[in-house]
C-alpha cells in the first residue's frame, strides 16, 4: 500500500529520485531576471514592507543584494526580501 500522511491523505510524490543530488554551482540569476522582471506596484505585498525597511536589514544582507551580478550561491542566500531600492 501507498504510504500516508497523519491525515490519512496520500504522501506526496517527491520530485527527487533516489540518488539524486542536490544542484551545486551558482544558481542562474542571469536567467532568472530575463523571466520575471521586476516591476514596481504589480504586487500588493510589496506595500506591506515598511517605510524604513532598508534600514532593518542586517549589515550582511544589505551587502549582499546591494552587489551586481551572480552573487549568491546556494546555501549562501539572505533569507529576507530585497528591499524594493534594490531590485
Amino acid at each position: 500500500t501507498a504510504p500516508s500522511s497523519f491525515f490519512g491523505q496520500p504522501a506526496p510524490a517527491h520530485s527527487a529520485t533516489p540518488g539524486q543530488k542536490e544542484k551545486s554551482g551558482k544558481p542562474d540569476f542571469a536567467a532568472a531576471r530575463k523571466r520575471a522582471l521586476y516591476k514596481p506596484g504589480a504586487t500588493v505585498y510589496d506595500e506591506l514592507l515598511p517605510p524604513n525597511y532598508i534600514e532593518l536589514l542586517p549589515k550582511g544582507a544589505l551587502e549582499a543584494f546591494k552587489q551586481e551580478g551572480d552573487a549568491f550561491e546556494w546555501g549562501n542566500i539572505p533569507e529576507w526580501i530585497p528591499p524594493k531600492e534594490l531590485r
